[in-house]
């Protein structure tokens, strides 16, 4: 913060503490004095919300109305009360701050509605606004919560937290999820493979439901079985929908992808098959869980056989995604080719 706006800032924070009737004895009277003084210095004029964010820039969409969408997709950048991006769906924000990572995703993020899930400060931004809306706000900390108070001077009285910016643009607004996944794949397999239709695929051969099941080169052995606990030896190139590599054993694949790993092992891995069934399955030799989609995948194929499976995300990482580079409520693309034991 510029030196100039320093001094301005303390002296509103000593007219507003010399104005207030009330002496100072809540929880956040003190930050709520601050932060109303550094609105009357870097945003004078700023319409204020009923719980108290300051609103910097907004624009309604020509979407539809979010209204009660359980979910909605945005982007957004978060900021500090200085300027300093603490977060950002933005490759171009991250490219200009210097924080761009080929690893990590870059677009919109599904955010939930549901009780408890967003902020109080966001979702009144966002009540009755359309998709394609953009808005830009100063948040104050005691809306920086996900519980609900029936007054603003609740979240004085009960709430701390760190003042934020936020710059968010809703893309999409929607109550079923799953659905909206499944849809995406749909889309994903008209365009990308216009000989399937994803409707005739479910629950036929080893496809199932939200799980679908591409044969790109057939086994030389289909009718081949396992003993169990029988160790099946893979290569894998982990995919989101729209091709970004997040993982894979390849090594050529990581590096043109940008991900490669210094210290990783690339190479074939393998999975422990078990006749009970693919729950069952574990990975390499720490005998590591899987994903679901991914193990059935595996369970169900056979020696030298290469192929792509595409399932959604409650067969994958669900609500909480993977780190920096899986997305919340993704989809996924794994390509498979079980290969010969390395070692043999």
């Amino acid at each position: 913060m510029k030196k100039r706006h320093t001094i301005l800032l303390a002296a509103a924070i000593l007219c507003a503490a010399a104005c207030s009737k009330a002496p100072v004895s809540g929880l956040n009277d003190a930050s709520k004095l601050y932060f109303d003084a550094w609105a009357q210095v870097n945003i004078p004029g700023a319409e204020q919300t009923e719980l108290g964010s300051y609103i910097i820039e907004r624009t309604d969409g020509d979407g539809i109305e979010i209204g009660d969408s359980a979910y909605i997709r945005c982007n957004y950048t978060i900021r500090n009360l200085n300027g300093t991006v603490q977060k950002t769906t933005s490759a171009t924000v991250a490219q200009q701050i210097g924080s761009y990572n080929e690893t990590y995703f870059y677009g919109p993020m599904v955010w939930a509605r549901l009780e408890n899930s967003l902020y109080a400060g966001i979702e009144e931004l966002i009540e009755g606004m359309h998709v394609g809306m953009k808005v830009k706000a100063a948040i104050p900390g005691w809306l920086i919560t996900t519980k609900r108070y029936s007054k603003p001077e609740l979240y004085l009285k009960n709430v701390t937290g760190t003042d934020t910016i936020y710059e968010i643009e809703v893309t999409d607004a929607f109550s079923d999820v799953t659905q909206h996944e499944l849809d995406s794949i749909a889309r994903f397999l008209r365009r990308e493979y216009p000989m399937i239709d994803p409707a005739d695929t479910v629950d036929s051969e080893r496809n199932a439901w939200g799980l679908y099941y591409i044969t790109e080169k057939y086994s030389d052995a289909p009718d081949s079985t396992y003993n169990d606990e029988s160790k099946i030896y893979f290569n894998y190139t982990g995919r989101l929908l729209n091709g970004t590599v997040f993982d894979t054993s390849i090594e050529r694949v990581a590096k043109d992808a940008g991900i490669y790993n210094a210290s990783k092992t690339y190479g074939p891995t393998y999975i422990t098959w078990y006749a009970e069934g693919y729950k069952n399955t574990t990975m390499g030799s720490d005998a590591s869980s899987t994903i679901d989609g991914f193990a059935y995948a595996l369970y169900n194929m056979k020696p030298h056989e290469k192929g792509k499976v595409i399932f959604h995300s409650l067969r994958g990482y669900s609500y909480s995604g993977s780190g920096s580079t899986i997305p919340a409520y993704s989809p996924l693309i794994f390509e498979l080719e079980l290969v010969d034991n390395p070692d043999e």
